[in-house]
């Protein structure tokens, strides 16, 4: 965000919310949105096991990463194999 802000010459809240109006959503949620959608690309194309697929998407927590997914796609990680 900080790159962002320095490359457009923009304060923090000023690119937030520009975001947020041209998208419907805040940078935050976008960026937890493209994560999760290449988390199930993993799940369902590759061979990776979940933890593996969690951290390649930038999720520390696995726990944390499968209440995330639950919650966008109303499954499981494990379901979505």
């Amino acid at each position: 965000m900080d790159a962002l802000c320095q490359e457009f010459g923009l304060a923090r809240r000023t690119l937030q919310r520009g975001f947020a109006e041209y998208t419907g959503v805040s940078p935050q949620h976008y960026l937890a949105r493209v994560r999760l959608l290449q988390a199930r690309y993993l799940l369902r194309f590759s061979d990776l096991n979940i933890h593996a697929v969690a951290e390649r998407c930038g999720f520390g927590d696995v726990s944390y990463f499968s209440r995330a997914f639950r919650r966008q796609f109303g499954i499981s990680p494990n379901q979505c194999r």
